[in-house]
């Protein structure tokens, strides 16, 4: 049974954690030890062994306290326990270790399962028998090696122990290593760290005399007689890899680990795997259960703890993502999963490691959530969506003038977002759903998959000459989140079963494959919201819960409507603004003038405003927050003139008529609906704001199919 932190063995060991504290503090008791000589001497042993005066002197005291009332543990014992911690990791690629070689290369020693075996008893009855002390031997010099041993090198002990070491030859090893500085901080060791170690321990083997009391009661027999090629590939290449599974620290800075080819033998502290997958693994994302000591959070909030690992290669491509991904990490977006951290293995192979959520996705969640339709549950729902679209703003801000990254705002569905629980459940909380698609190393499903292809807009994949030109415009995410958003209402009124009807409304008529079932559809040649989708939006438009301006359903339904399942993706023409004054750049004009920052910024605000399509107010709000370069709408219109850039493109006018009365406005970007949905948040006037009745009930799409 894989040990999460939470199994028996685990608990086994702080059980004997405990032990040792008693004894600690049984040792604390005893008078006259341990206090003697903490001058500078004791200050650099301290220092040297990274601990503090304190600690020094509690571990001379249970030290002293041992030697006086020795509990002596037979050394086979402490061997069976240390091998009693060693679980199996289930990754999948285990890199250059050979199978050959190790009898089960995949056991790992989870961080922290050491610390109540390898303890003051068990180190002194390794090395010698009870009640005998050292004679020859400096006194200082043991004692310090003992307390090196149990504060700083217990997996270095382990490694030794498994490796057949014990008795004196077992303890001058230890005193090689605090000797060298090598504690187990500096685990993995290369062979050229050991390289005199065999030699060390032969110098004392052939002085003939060990320096304990009496030769034939010390446990100084060799154990083994060890080659010097033996012990070093026994530490280096069958046992050390157990104890060095990696920590993962989700707060720190994301850069490639462990870049040398040793590291190809670093075994991942994987327990249990929770996706299904091809032969072929690269690029598929895959879930883990991590042992819980092996990921170290400011938020560690789920019990037991998930993460995602995907394999992917092409170094060039996905150096570029990575720094697209730093960049979105800095963000500190709660509704953003976090890329905890990157690490090559070998020459092809990169690895993107991602939070994973213990909920499952959006798609779960709407299918296992024991919905109960309350004013608390509506406001929760506007909440998350409000959270996972100002993530969508920032990202797209952050992102929008990275050359070579791939786009952060395609493949946006239910399956990729991942959706974290809150078991307390507290003022009808949901939890917290965070997207994954801004990067393929971190998205759950593909941005080419039936399920996110579902999602997609028309002018991703439309054939029609109308949307031609607008394959190299700047494509967001908020169609799709209209059709969640739309999604999330149905299942709030209706439930699982509604939603359920809702796609199988959506699904029928549709006689081609899924991958190209959508909520739009085709009418003489031009792309159109979709009749089920419109049919559905009618009928909860007429249910008093969904009044607009009166409730806070009726307001997102007008949202979704009017502003998110829009097919006009760009304005007829921007919007007029006042003229804010000259351009105000801040930069030094003694050392730029005005005139050199537009010639500076030329190309990016052409890429952005005529090749990626994006509005104008976006393409200041973009240079101004980035490139510290503010301007007057009125300036980045006659300087757009002077390029050369044609409004007419831009506009997106297809030569068709535009009457002069009402005409619907284009779909909304991400700092729009934000900015909507915060109006519906901050603008409840009374309870009754966010449900003021029980709904009616959904649309009888029977009738219409009959």
């Amino acid at each position: 049974m894989p040990d999460d932190g939470m199994s028996a063995h685990t608990e086994d060991a702080v059980a004997r954690s405990e032990t040792s504290l008693e004894s600690l503090q049984s040792a604390n008791s005893v008078e006259g030890y341990g206090h003697r000589d903490h001058g500078k001497d004791a200050a650099d042993v301290a220092s040297k062994m990274n601990i503090t005066l304190v600690d020094l002197a509690t571990y001379e005291a249970r030290y002293h306290y041992q030697m006086l009332n020795h509990v002596h543990v037979e050394l086979e014992e402490t061997e069976r326990l240390i091998r009693e911690t060693l679980i199996e990791s289930v990754f999948e690629d285990q890199g250059s270790i050979s199978h050959d070689f190790i009898s089960n290369p995949h056991l790992f020693s989870p961080e922290g399962s050491l610390e109540g075996i390898i303890t003051m008893e068990s180190v002194l009855s390794a090395i010698f028998n009870p009640g005998e002390a050292p004679n020859r031997v400096d006194p200082e010099t043991f004692k310090y090696t003992v307390i090196y041993t149990v504060a700083t090198g217990r997996k270095l002990f382990s490694i030794l122990v498994l490796s057949g070491l014990k008795g004196e030859e077992l303890w001058h090893a230890m005193d090689f290593f605090n000797k060298n500085n090598i504690c187990d901080k500096s685990l993995p060791l290369e062979e050229s760290d050991l390289r005199n170690l065999p030699k060390y321990l032969c110098e004392f083997d052939s002085q003939g005399d060990t320096g304990f009391s009496d030769a034939d009661d010390l446990r100084r027999k060799k154990p083994r007689n060890l080659g010097r090629l033996e012990l070093i590939d026994n530490f280096c290449n069958r046992h050390q890899w157990k104890f060095c599974a990696p920590v993962f620290w989700s707060e720190e800075t994301l850069e490639v680990r462990h870049q040398h080819d040793q590291h190809e033998k670093f075994i991942f502290p994987f327990t249990e795997k929770c996706t299904k997958v091809d032969d072929e693994y690269y690029g598929q994302a895959i879930k883990y259960k991590i042992h819980r000591r092996h990921l170290v959070s400011n938020d560690m909030t789920q019990n037991p703890v998930y993460v995602t690992v995907t394999c992917l290669s092409f170094e060039p491509m996905w150096q570029r993502e990575l720094q697209k991904l730093k960049i979105i990490h800095a963000l500190k977006q709660r509704h953003i999963v976090k890329l905890i951290t990157t690490l090559r293995r070998g020459e092809p192979d990169f690895y993107f490691i991602s939070e994973a959520s213990d909920g499952g996705n959006l798609r779960d969640f709407w299918k296992t959530f024991p919905r109960v339709l309350t004013a608390g549950l509506v406001r929760s729902v506007i909440e998350q969506l409000y959270g996972l679209v100002y993530a969508s703003n920032q990202v797209n801000l952050a992102t929008a003038t990275i050359d070579g990254a791939l786009a952060s705002n395609v493949g946006l569905c239910p399956e990729n977002i991942l959706y974290f629980k809150d078991d307390s459940r507290a003022g009808h909380n949901i939890g917290i759903l965070k997207a994954c698609h801004q990067s393929v190393s971190t998205e759950v499903v593909p941005a080419i998959s039936a399920e996110a292809q579902l999602y997609a807009p028309p002018e991703q994949v439309s054939p029609s000459e109308e949307w031609m030109w607008i394959s190299f415009v700047h494509v967001e995410d908020m169609w799709a989140m209209g059709c969640i958003a739309l999604e999330f209402m149905v299942w709030l009124l209706y439930g699982p079963s509604g939603l359920s009807e809702f796609h199988n409304d959506l699904e029928s008529g549709h006689y081609g494959p899924d991958s190209e079932r959508r909520f739009w559809e085709y009418i003489s040649q031009y792309a159109k919201v979709h009749n089920a989708v419109l049919r559905w939006i009618d009928h909860m438009a007429k249910d008093p819960v969904c009044k607009e301006g009166q409730t806070a359903l009726g307001d997102l339904l007008e949202l979704i409507k009017g502003r998110l399942l829009v097919v006009d993706v760009i304005g007829r023409q921007d919007t007029p603004e006042p003229d804010d004054g000259n351009d105000s750049s801040s930069g030094d004009p003694q050392v730029e003038t005005i005139a050199e920052l537009w010639d500076k910024h030329q190309g990016l605000i052409t890429r952005l405003y005529q090749d990626e399509g994006r509005r104008l107010q976006e393409v200041r709000d973009i240079m101004r927050t980035y490139y510290n370069f503010d301007a007057s709408a009125r300036s980045y219109r006659q300087h757009l003139n002077e390029w050369g850039i044609s409004k007419d493109i831009m506009s997106g006018t297809d030569g068709r008529s535009q009457g002069s009365g009402s005409v619907q406005q284009p779909r909304a970007h991400a700092k729009e609906v934000s900015e909507c949905l915060h109006r519906i948040l901050t603008g409840a006037r009374n309870e009754s704001y966010w449900l003021p009745s029980a709904p009616l009930p959904p649309p009888d799409t029977a009738s219409v199919h009959r």
